[in-house]
């Protein structure tokens, strides 16, 4: 009796790169660290008690409606809605409990994370920096977006009505606080991951933030606002691009992929919420709940994002995003062109029913005949989708597939141990693409005939 030869493929990973993506990045020490920590522990002081402050003042805001051609916050109805609601009474009440609840529960979420990131990142300022503008963002959610502006013909700052409501003192600590944030989260797109302006003269797209800023404080018209504004959006983007293809290693490029795929969810949310009138016009009508839930998306929308910026630095090595970005890529892309061959069936067989009977009921038969369709062509069309995806966003993982797949036909017919040998090594180099592959084969031991063991008989 033989043993069949084994084979191990041993891939050679280069040891540099090994040691790039996990050796741990050196943390400061001394002055800059203690400095770090008093600037973090003073800014997250500062954004409690203007938290504090402001909670009571919103709450007691949200009970009142928005004059006429005042400019108000998010947070109050219109006159029209007001209104429509009953004035004063339990549904004003409602709106006001749900609006502080939501800016609650975001609120509880960014200091949730921030506060893990410092624990977690405390001897890194970069860390504290990150947790502290996550700290801020969220406790300004009480807010909701309003910002001081300068009304340059009187001299006077307009200051937001959370704030004014609030006090003197809260109000000139709250607008330093916001004015503030807005900067501190330019640098941070600037430097995610490695807390480093790399190429170093990209932080000058800091000042298209600090002039952006400015110019919103003064109430510039748009047109001056809109070059600065697609500046400070797309200077950090396009050096995000650029450092993630040249300079980035493993690890900070899967990091990024979190936040760029958290920032993904924000734009569809938004411009699904922003058109769906423009398809049915009833649900902009006063009182309705798509105008109440105006307030929730704005105050969540960047939600996501938090969520993102902390499964990035704290847990980015426990999930594969890849997988989670190829499945989404999948299923939203099914999800959407089977939607809109449903609809599509439905209207247009609806029509042409309409057209030859001049019957305009919907017809059961349209549905259920669209919806049995829709059922059989799921499992060819996700198979369809999937492939046209991997083809075109996982093209290594594509043509590793395929390649495995030959090799396991190969397998069934291959008698030859020399051939097999040479096109697992192959199959191995396309598929893994070490530096070197070696192969090695345990030589069988074979036993003599003679001194096999015999049972008795």
């Amino acid at each position: 009796m033989t043993t069949a030869p084994r084979a191990i493929v041993l891939p050679t990973v280069p040891p540099a790169d090994v040691a790039a993506a996990t050796a741990p990045a050196p943390h400061p020490r001394g002055r800059w660290l203690a400095l770090a920590r008093i600037g973090w522990g003073l800014g997250v002081l500062v954004e409690a008690i203007v938290f504090l402050y402001s909670v009571p003042a919103l709450f007691t805001l949200v009970h009142q409606p928005c004059p006429a051609g005042a400019i108000c916050m998010p947070a109050q109805m219109s006159l029209a809605d007001f209104q429509k609601l009953g004035g004063p009474g339990p549904a004003i009440n409602a709106y006001a409990v749900y609006v502080l609840v939501t800016a609650l529960a975001v609120t509880l979420v960014g200091a949730t994370v921030g506060g893990l990131i410092a624990w977690r990142k405390w001897r890194d300022p970069m860390g504290l920096f990150v947790s502290l503008v996550l700290i801020g963002n969220a406790s300004s959610s009480v807010l909701l977006g309003a910002s001081p502006t300068w009304n340059m013909a009187t001299g006077s700052v307009n200051v937001p009505e959370v704030l004014a409501r609030s006090g003197p003192v809260i109000s000139v600590v709250g607008i330093a606080a916001e004015e503030l944030l807005y900067p501190a989260l330019g640098a941070f797109l600037l430097t995610f991951p490695t807390g480093r302006f790399a190429p170093r003269w990209s932080a000058l797209f800091v000042l298209t933030w600090i002039v952006q800023d400015a110019l919103f404080f003064v109430a510039a018209p748009f047109p001056i606002i809109s070059p600065v504004l697609y500046a400070s959006v797309g200077g950090p983007a396009a050096i995000q691009v650029y450092r993630y293809a040249r300079r980035y290693t493993p690890v900070q490029r899967q990091q990024t992929k979190w936040v760029i795929f958290s920032l993904a969810w924000t734009a569809p949310l938004n411009i699904g919420y922003s058109v769906a009138p423009v398809f049915w016009p009833t649900l902009n009508t006063p009182g309705s709940v798509y105008r109440m839930a105006n307030i929730a998306i704005l105050l969540t929308y960047l939600t996501p994002v938090t969520l993102g910026i902390g499964i990035a630095i704290l847990r980015h090595r426990l999930y594969d995003i890849d997988v989670i970005i190829r499945r989404t890529l999948i299923y939203g892309s099914l999800t959407a062109i089977l939607v809109g061959v449903y609809f599509g069936m439905v209207v247009g067989l609806q029509s042409l029913v309409t057209a030859l009977t001049r019957q305009t009921n919907p017809q059961p038969v349209i549905i259920v005949a669209s919806t049995l369709l829709i059922a059989m062509l799921a499992n060819p069309l996700r198979r369809q989708v999937q492939a046209a995806i991997d083809r075109r966003f996982y093209r290594a993982k594509y043509d590793a597939a395929r390649t495995l797949e030959k090799f396991a036909a190969t397998l069934r017919t291959e008698t030859h141990l020399r051939e097999l040998s040479e096109q697992l090594m192959a199959v191995a180099q396309e598929t893994m693409r070490p530096v070197s592959v070696s192969l090695w084969l345990r030589e069988s031991r074979k036993t003599p005939v003679d001194e096999r063991p015999v049972g008795r008989a």
